[in-house]
């Protein structure tokens, strides 16, 4: 049960960075210098604030 449920947790972790490394391939061959620009700027500021957001309730 554990094997199981540690190996989904692989498996889907595995899967969310293929899909980010297809989507920031798609990012970067379709949209000009500028427009990529304004989204690694959003997911800064995401990422910035991203810590205040969830105030500490992973840990609980």
């Amino acid at each position: 049960m554990i094997a199981r449920k540690s190996a989904l947790i692989i498996f889907t972790q595995l899967l969310n960075g293929l899909l980010g490394y297809i989507a920031l391939k798609y990012i970067a061959l379709y949209m000009q210098p500028w427009e990529y620009g304004v989204i690694g700027f959003a997911y800064g500021f995401v990422a910035l604030f991203s810590v205040f957001g969830n105030l500490g309730f992973n840990a609980a």
